[in-house]
């Protein structure tokens, strides 16, 4: 620790960063691929930590095993993303009808080939603090 106390500018609402957000995934041609709620995807998410951690823990031997695999750490990436980030969908069928959110799920969706670039467009997303900023500035800065 250190014997400094700084005070740090907030980069995002953090509340918002935690119950999420809805996000649109939109293909080349402007259909939408679902709709998509997400938290923020950062190590300063407590959540996104723990599951990091534990995610990693489980598949230990794999990584000592196979460290530069990328299909094992893609696979790990998704696992760790739908567990800590993925808070719902919309608007993803089989067969014409609804398909209910669940990790099961949205694991098997974002494992096929079209579903990784959804994948891909989400992470993106999530990733950046500019999406979860609350609407009034002066939230964001304490006033």
């Amino acid at each position: 620790m250190s014997q400094f106390e700084f005070d740090f500018v907030e980069r995002y609402d953090a509340e918002l960063a935690d119950e999420g957000r809805e996000f649109d995934v939109y293909a080349e041609n402007g259909s939408v691929m679902g709709k998509f709620t997400c938290a923020l995807y950062s190590q300063e998410n407590r959540r996104v930590k723990l599951v990091t951690e534990r995610v990693r823990r489980k598949h230990m031997k794999d990584l000592r095993l196979k460290p530069d695999d990328n299909e094992l750490n893609e696979r790990i990436a998704r696992e760790i993303f739908v567990e800590a980030v993925l808070l719902g969908w919309s608007g993803i069928t089989s067969g014409g009808e609804e398909v209910p959110f669940s990790k099961e799920a949205a694991l098997a969706y974002f494992s096929h080939e079209k579903g990784k670039f959804v994948f891909g467009k989400l992470l993106a997303e999530s990733m950046d603090p500019l999406n979860f900023q609350a609407e009034d500035k002066a939230e964001v800065l304490g006033n």
